[in-house]
């Protein structure tokens, strides 16, 4: 059982602000513990009303007294009534007595790593040239970050034990210039998803995500899947408590719901923000201070199960035999005003998440998958970038604006690639979405043969320009009525997905040089530089394939 010890040790002048507390060692207290180890020693100061701690980790006190390695807490902390500061300890040890030379090892430890320092015979006071640096342990406890300079250091894995990914540290740099971390400042709360494996009375939560197991409390059983918080970790495996049974791990729905709970994904929508979703969904699109692009042929080619539709082509051929291509995006700001209910929620959730059986959507269903989406044959209000194009297919001029439109076809991918290689207004009931015949209009056909041919010019123009190319595949599985898997199809990309991709790539190119023309504030995505280790692996990877490069230097790998 854990208990606390105060021992006599006291101020022996007030302290007050911006003054340095010192102790002397008077007469200890006789109780019934050992003190022969030092995990954490924490030292307190006070700077005016503000309180400043500092622990210092690994502080080892080699003990005469028998009975094996004892957890101790030495904290030195401040008596807001008094202003005295004094020393408590805490220890997990019972049995034996703390003797008065085991409590001077504990603050020569402390005088040794700089912590405090001898005032006189007998009297320690705070070391206040003792300055500590600020950083943030990063990539999986490989490195430490310094939060004002961004300067990366590599830990070693004596200084990184007992951190986790993300943990605010104070540290400091010594004379062999190595890494030196004080203590944990500030640990966001991170809730922590595994399946629980019985180690006699012990409950051991493993992910395989982790490089460690968490001994966690509280009831459960063998293969439970749950959700926990690590509370301490002082050993050398992280302790921790359970918050959420979640069930069993050989159950789908069970493993879904891990995925739901690992990242923090919602489940449902409040009762009061679906309330807000249901009023504005009566609110009607819009040609008040809009474009109105109504009677332009317009169409959306998507996933054949897609939900929603949030972006659309439109092909238009202008009088001086050039040709207007519109590239929209659904307006959703239209609906959503700021700092309501709803706008909180969509922020918070940040982007729709896809798992192989269910959509957890940004917005309610009534807006993300009705309102909102440019479903065929309904009034929308988008974004647009108007983009004229020449017989050369050169950009002749660009025009940003809201517009209004209405969608004349919802067209999905393998719809619109047997158009491409067939070259055909009929589509077999094996490509359509209905898996029944139909017919396409002549002019929508003309418009997806000419803009796959602007697409592969501009998909062209971006290879001479350096631009990488993954020829990725994606592995869609098909579920039965409980969620479970019961086969998988190859999604390769084809011809109809580059299409869109090029439209997609080019209105995001012309909106970034207009912010950087008119000097406008702007989020950019900045790719940092890549791990060494990582370089180094593909460098041998390389030359195994009888490539000798030389990418050592990190900054410059073209």
């Amino acid at each position: 059982m854990k208990k606390l010890f105060l021992l006599s040790l006291f101020l022996i002048a007030p302290c007050y602000a911006n003054s340095v507390p010192s102790w002397t060692t008077g007469s200890s207290n006789r109780t019934e513990n050992t003190t022969q180890t030092i995990t954490r020693s924490i030292v307190t100061q006070k700077y005016g009303s503000a309180l400043e701690t500092y622990e210092a980790s690994n502080i080892a006190v080699t003990s005469a007294s028998s009975g094996g390695i004892t957890a101790t807490d030495a904290i030195f902390t401040p008596n807001t009534v008094t202003d005295d500061w004094s020393l408590s300890i805490t220890t997990r040890a019972s049995g034996t007595k703390i003797e008065e030379r085991e409590l001077m090892k504990m603050l020569f430890s402390l005088l040794r790593k700089d912590y405090i320092k001898e005032s006189g015979r007998g009297k320690y006071i705070y070391n206040k040239n003792k300055r500590y640096l600020v950083g943030i342990i990063k990539k999986r406890v490989k490195t430490l970050v310094d939060i004002e300079t961004s300067i990366e250091f590599k830990l070693t894995k004596s200084e990184k034990t007992g951190f986790l990914e993300g943990d605010i540290v104070y540290y400091w740099i010594d004379k062999k210039e190595k890494i030196r971390i004080a203590s944990l400042k500030d640990r966001e709360l991170i809730k922590y998803v595994g399946h629980i494996k019985k180690d006699g009375k012990v409950n051991l939560l493993k992910n395989s995500n982790l490089d460690f197991d968490i001994i966690v409390k509280g009831e459960c059983k063998e293969d439970d899947i749950v959700s926990a918080h690590i509370t301490d970790w002082k050993y050398s495996l992280p302790e921790g408590k359970i918050l959420k049974i979640i069930g069993n791990k050989e159950e789908t729905n069970t493993q879904i719901h891990a995925i739901l709970e690992e990242y923090n994904l919602p489940y449902f929508f409040s009762k009061e923000v679906l309330k807000e979703a249901n009023k504005i969904s009566k609110k009607k699109a819009s040609s008040i201070k809009r474009k109105d692009l109504r009677n332009t042929l317009t169409f959306t080619i998507d996933p054949d199960d897609a939900k929603d539709f949030d972006d659309a082509l439109s092909f238009k051929k202008l009088k001086n035999n050039n040709v207007e291509i519109g590239i929209h995006i659904a307006d959703v700001t239209h609906y959503l005003e700021k700092n309501t209910l709803l706008d909180k929620e969509a922020k918070k959730r940040a982007t729709s998440v896809y798992l192989s059986d269910r959509v957890v959507p940004m917005l309610p269903e009534i807006l993300s998958n009705d309102l909102c989406s440019l479903n065929p044959n309904e009034d929308k209000n988008v974004f647009s970038v108007l983009v004229e194009i020449d017989n050369n297919f050169n950009i002749i001029s660009k025009e940003f604006s809201k517009c209004l439109i209405n969608s004349n076809e919802r067209m999905s991918y393998q719809e619109a690639q047997h158009v491409i290689e067939n070259k055909t207004e009929k589509l077999p009931p094996d490509v359509t979405i209905t898996k029944k015949k139909r017919s396409l209009s002549k002019e929508l056909v003309e418009a997806i043969l000419y803009l796959n041919t602007v697409a592969l010019k501009l998909k062209e123009k971006r290879k001479n320009e350096g631009s990488v190319f993954f020829n990725k595949e994606e592995v869609r599985f098909v579920v039965n009525d409980q969620g479970e898997p019961t086969d998988y199809k190859i999604k390769k990309q084809k011809q109809a997905n580059f299409l869109i991709e090029e439209f997609m790539l080019l209105a995001n190119v012309l909106v970034a040089k207009k912010i950087k023309e008119k000097n406008r504030t702007a989020v950019f995505r900045v790719h940092d530089y890549p791990d060494e280790e990582k370089i180094i692996e593909l460098e041998r990877f390389a030359k195994n394939l009888g490539y000798y490069v030389k990418l050592s230097n990190v900054k410059n790998i073209n």
